[in-house]
């Protein structure tokens, strides 16, 4: 692989989001992506790339024969340049060449935070285990599980034994263990892959032997009825509760980490946020939200957790990252008026969720908020906001502080229609 030229056009990437026209942005992006494919094509894995390289979202600069030059446009369109730069400086793990062997085990980048997902598979799970898999993929850890490939060549207990061999951490719920409906049988998918997850750890040398597992079920002592054995370890209730699910993962992979970790609270309101706005990232994918398949679902979940800062963009095109409770209220009450006076405080994800104002100076302050969807749409309808109100309503938001909704009326609207 050739780093400089890597090097080179992750330079190049970087240098859109200085851009300031829309039509020479958005054709310099498209440059960019064939630069990036024609590179793609020349690596060992290229075809598989380059199909996953473009992909990736597009720009939003242009729609048609028109441009969009406005700011919501050009906040998304900087936002794809950080996750394309982001999925770029992936790719040096990702190539590596593996050694030619009868049998070869796919390593993820990582192994010591790859976490192997070991949960039931139905509809009445369902909510637990896509809680589970955001909750991984934000606190910065691999998730792998069963449903990773739908490679029907290969025999799905040796699927099993790879992806385990594949992780040091594993997850395994111990909830579905009553007789099936259709054959009056057990289901023990779970338990027996708990146990392969132990005899691996148990026998497989370095580094299998630094294996460590999270074991939970419904309630407590629900599994010494039938795998007895297992009471030696620390199982956890989770209560049928994605809730206290992200929170069992999240204060487990704390003890597995020399990272600071969210508390359990952020994450779970982190999980709510993207569940909002999982309906309109479906709608721009043209994906029914009933019919996600798992990869369709952690593609949406990797994206959104790629970006996880807050950010404040001023008109006069001033980005902060992160922004303060102070940097807030100063950039509302230095508001100018004017065309290019306005402020969107955006929060981490996919952009669909932010607070925005317009006004300063001798102008009236207009004030919006976004919960996931143009659906979701509302505008304040105090026609006399001052400058303080609008800033505390804002430093209110950022914080996760809920008063702003009571302190103000709000309506839905239509994002496009005039003040």
């Amino acid at each position: 692989m050739d780093l400089d030229q890597l090097a080179s056009l992750a330079s190049q990437g970087a240098d859109l989001l200085d851009g300031a026209d829309a039509v020479d942005s958005h054709d310099d992006f498209e440059r960019w992506c064939a630069d990036v494919g024609e590179w793609l094509r020349s690596l060992h894995d290229g075809p598989s790339l380059v199909a996953e390289w473009h992909s990736l979202e597009t720009s939003p600069l242009a729609l048609g024969d028109g441009y969009y030059d406005d700011a919501l446009s050009w906040r998304a369109f900087r936002k794809v340049i950080r996750r394309r730069l982001r999925w770029l400086s992936a790719v040096a793990t990702r190539t590596q060449p593996t050694e030619a062997l009868s049998r070869t085990v796919q390593v993820p980048p990582d192994f010591s935070r790859s976490v192997f997902l070991n949960c039931p598979f139905d509809d009445d799970f369902q909510p637990l285990r896509e809680a589970a898999v955001f909750a991984i993929v934000m606190l910065g850890f691999h998730v792998r599980c069963a449903l990773d490939t739908a490679d029907g060549s290969r025999v799905r207990i040796q699927k099993l034994y790879d992806l385990i061999r594949s992780s040091r951490l594993g997850i395994h719920d111990l909830s579905r263990t009553e007789l099936d409906e259709r054959n009056n049988l057990p289901r023990f998918n779970m338990p027996l892959e708990l146990g392969i997850f132990l005899g691996v750890k148990d026998s497989g040398g370095a580094p299998q032997d630094s294996k460590t597992a999270l074991v939970t079920s419904s309630q407590w002592y629900d599994y010494q009825q039938y795998i007895s054995d297992v009471a030696g370890q620390d199982v956890q209730a989770h209560h049928d509760s994605p809730e206290d699910f992200i929170g069992l993962i999240r204060d487990w992979l704390a003890t597995e980490t020399e990272d600071h970790l969210p508390s359990r609270s952020r994450v779970w309101e982190r999980y709510r946020h993207f569940r909002a706005e999982l309906p309109e990232l479906c709608r721009r994918n043209s994906q029914d939200l009933d019919e996600l398949t798992y990869r369709d679902f952690l593609k949406h979940v990797d994206e959104f957790c790629q970006d996880q800062e807050d950010e404040l963009q001023l008109g006069s095109g001033l980005t902060v990252r992160g922004p303060s409770a102070i940097q807030i209220t100063e950039a509302i009450t230095g508001l100018p008026g004017g065309d290019d006076s306005f402020a969107i405080f955006s929060r981490s994800g996919s952009g669909l969720s932010y607070m925005q104002t317009a006004g300063g100076g001798d102008e009236l302050f207009v004030l919006e908020y976004q919960e996931g969807s143009l659906d979701a749409h509302y505008r304040c309808t105090s026609l006399d906001l001052t400058a303080a109100q609008v800033a505390r309503a804002m430093v209110q938001y950022a914080a996760r502080d809920g008063r702003w909704r009571d302190e103000l009326e709000w309506r839905n609207v239509d994002p496009l229609a005039p003040y």
